[in-house]
């Protein structure tokens, strides 16, 4: 019934605990399809050993996360699919309570959930994406501790792409994850996509996961590739996705916002070296800027909801079950 996709790049040191706790699921009969990065580790003769049966497809390069997991969804068999980074250890009752939610209405997309960070398991990751109150996005509750606030089921603007439940047949809709990203903020772009087309995301509080954040970018992975890919995936999603009366409406919040950032990194954080990748990302999208208009043109087209079924969402997080909500 289910697939859960797990990209990994170099993980040995976490993936075993990953898939131990995947073969305590409730949920029976899975399909688990790691999706290897090019990793010149062991991780994946070990997960063959943890896992008979595993299905592995290997890269020979790092071709990032959104290649991987587009890669594994494609040659998923089941009509749902859990993609699940190789940090996080979930609970039993995980993809059990995402399906609950997800089945309850043929419209939603994705369903995520309470991811708490490890080792703090008392202090939240992530419960969803979230707009603020002008159109940036943001992790709901991240870094708070969990004292009980997001124990409602409800609707979610989007859903983080670490430890989500999808509906399979709605990426042919919606399209896949845009692989220009390779890595970072390409789950905001995909629910933004989804919300113009008129699908919805929900949150399972009681499908829990516990991250090691930042475990793969920082261990293996160089920090200044991390603000090149934030500075220019942000770009990416806003020019892509904003609807046009409210591009118009918070331009000029939105540049300000960006003049704060290139700011920090080139002169309040200039010490720490973030100057150089930080506008070297700003660049990529300069570089990109034809492509990124052509998928804004296509997608504001196709778009089923009017403008303000987005706006809604500003300023909102979790929408409990019982409010009205777009």
């Amino acid at each position: 019934m289910i697939s859960v996709i797990i990209p990994n790049f170099n993980g040995e040191r976490v993936l075993g605990e990953c898939l131990e706790a995947l073969s305590r699921q409730t949920e029976p009969d899975l399909e688990v399809i790691l999706v290897d990065n090019g990793s010149s580790d062991d991780s994946v003769r070990r997960a063959r050993k943890i896992r008979p049966g595993l299905r592995v497809i290997a890269f020979d390069r790092n071709r990032g996360f959104a290649a991987a997991v587009n890669a594994g969804l494609k040659a998923a068999r089941r009509e749902l699919a859990a993609l699940l980074n190789n940090d996080v250890v979930v609970e039993p009752s995980w993809l059990a309570e995402m399906k609950k939610e997800l089945q309850a209405d043929p419209l939603t997309f994705g369903v995520g959930s309470k991811m708490l960070l490890d080792p703090e398991r008392g202090r939240i990751n992530v419960v969803g994406i979230k707009l603020k109150a002008y159109p940036e996005s943001a992790s709901i509750g991240a870094g708070r501790p969990d004292q009980g606030q997001y124990d409602r089921p409800g609707q979610v603007f989007g859903v983080s792409a670490g430890a989500t439940l999808y509906r399979r047949k709605i990426f042919e809709d919606v399209g896949w994850f845009d692989e220009d990203y390779f890595a970072y903020l390409e789950d905001v772009d995909l629910s933004f996509r989804a919300r113009l087309l008129g699908y919805r995301f929900r949150y399972a509080p009681r499908a829990r996961a516990y991250h090691k954040k930042g475990w793969t970018t920082r261990t293996r992975m160089n920090s200044s590739f991390e603000i090149r890919l934030n500075a220019r995936n942000v770009l990416f999603y806003q020019y892509t996705n904003l609807p046009e009366t409210l591009w118009r409406r918070y331009r000029a919040r939105l540049l300000l916002r960006h003049f704060e950032l290139t700011v920090r990194h080139c002169l309040q954080h200039l010490h720490k070296g973030e100057a150089g990748p930080y506008l070297a990302g700003l660049l990529d999208f300069y570089r990109l800027r034809g492509r990124v208009l052509e998928k804004r043109l296509s997608l504001q087209a196709r778009k089923r909801v009017p403008d303000e079924a987005i706006a809604f969402w500003l300023g909102r997080e979790v929408i409990p079950d019982g409010v009205p909500a777009p």
